[in-house]
């Protein structure tokens, strides 16, 4: 299915999980790096990957169940 041919709440619910899996991706990426960065003027810089994964766990969380009581069953394939 297009993504323009679904309705408005779906194509919402769409964007929102793209979203979600987009943070925990870039969170683990982060998350690697715990000493974060020495940026200009040599301050550095802290990546917070932690505080990225457990905003995308929740937010999982909260769209699993939004799809599960959408009334129908909605396949989300990454990869």
């Amino acid at each position: 299915m297009i993504l323009e041919q679904l309705g408005e709440r779906d194509h919402d619910l769409v964007k929102r999980f793209a979203l979600m899996r987009s943070k925990y991706m870039v969170g683990r990426v982060r998350s690697k790096y715990q000493g974060g960065f020495t940026g200009a003027g040599g301050q550095s810089v802290d990546l917070d990957g932690q505080a990225l994964l457990e905003e995308a766990r929740s937010e999982e969380e909260k769209l699993q169940e939004e799809i599960g009581l959408a009334g129908f069953p909605m396949m989300f394939q990454t990869g």
